[in-house]
């Protein structure tokens, strides 16, 4: 059962970061991920192979501390289509974001 969740992942994604006034940056993000899980599983119909699509629009709004430190929050609408019923959800994600430069 350990090995239920293993999944091979392909992912594309891309960012446009760019600098706004009072040491702000903002970013828009979008990306898709498959999922394809290597074992089937068990539903009330028997045994399902598993894969999941994935798509993700988002973006984040980040303060500069020096030269190497921002933080902020992000926000993201996200939505998973899964072979399985219980595998699928859309919905908005959000969260405090740090970035240290080296």
């Amino acid at each position: 059962n350990r090995l239920r969740n293993t999944y091979v992942s392909s992912r594309y994604a891309g960012q446009f970061s760019f600098e706004l006034p009072f040491d702000l940056t903002g970013r828009a993000s979008a990306g898709y991920e498959q999922l394809r899980y290597v074992f089937p599983d068990r539903t009330a119909a028997g045994y399902v192979r598993r894969a999941d699509n994935q798509y993700l629009f988002g973006g984040s709004l980040l303060r500069r501390f020096g030269d190497s430190l921002r933080i902020g929050g992000t926000v993201a609408w996200v939505r998973r289509v899964s072979t399985i019923e219980t595998g699928s959800y859309q919905g908005l994600r959000y969260g405090v974001q740090a970035e240290v430069i080296p």
